[in-house]
């Protein structure tokens, strides 16, 4: 198991986001513990202080995505029927705003509805996909806190976060302290790190605890 882990710690030292920048340090061992579950990560945060790395003030988060081809799939064809509505939708209002003819309108506002219709079918899909990681990661939390008593807003949750994400991060991260002085943020990035960290080791001990695979296949 340890040679297992290993690897997946030299995986994710070579991954980086869109501009390049690594997984930040203070997030890392928590990726690698949740990959490691097969609970796949998509984006992390570790969480800083106002004017760090000019992004102001984040409280730690983990997003988690099942990616595969079919999901892919479903999310291309999602924005193809997005884009599609959108376009269509601009050509109804230039012909009202021209005097257009009212069948052409009404054509083509019964085919944006045909396309959102198609949209929300595909969306739930999608969402059904993601049921099992999320049930999955709520069932860790649930154990995690069946023996640990934390304080309301620094507790875990997990959040639908955008279309087939879930995001993980305390009850007190969604901008409950964006407006606090610089001593209550600092307080609170030091608290909620502490969490995640927390639910890291515990996640730790179940991934050590399994049986090896090698055990497995005898």
């Amino acid at each position: 198991m340890q040679d297992e882990w290993d690897e997946l710690t030299k995986t994710f030292a070579h991954v980086t986001d869109r501009m390049g920048r690594p997984i930040d340090p203070a997030i890392m061992e928590t990726v690698i513990a949740l990959n490691a579950l097969d609970i796949p990560t998509v984006m992390s945060c570790g969480g800083h202080l106002a004017g760090e790395d000019d992004g102001g003030f984040r409280l730690p988060w983990v997003d988690i995505q099942q990616l595969n081809p079919d999901i892919i799939a479903l999310n291309n064809e999602v924005a193809r029927l997005l884009d599609e509505a959108d376009e269509i939708q601009k050509a109804v209002e230039q012909m009202r705003a021209s005097g257009g003819p009212t069948h052409e309108i009404k054509r083509a506002q019964l085919r944006v509805h045909a396309l959102h219709r198609e949209r929300h079918i595909l969306t739930r899909e999608i969402r059904i996909q993601q049921a099992e990681i999320r049930l999955k990661l709520v069932d860790y939390l649930v154990q995690f806190y069946n023996t640990r008593e934390a304080p309301f807003d620094r507790r875990l949750i997990v959040l639908a976060h955008g279309l087939g994400r879930t995001r993980l991060e305390s009850q007190g991260a969604a901008d409950f302290y964006l407006a606090a002085s610089g001593a209550i943020q600092q307080e609170k990035l030091y608290e909620y790190r502490a969490e995640m960290a927390a639910f890291t080791d515990f996640l730790k001990q179940i991934y050590f605890s399994q049986p090896h695979k090698h055990t497995e296949d005898h």
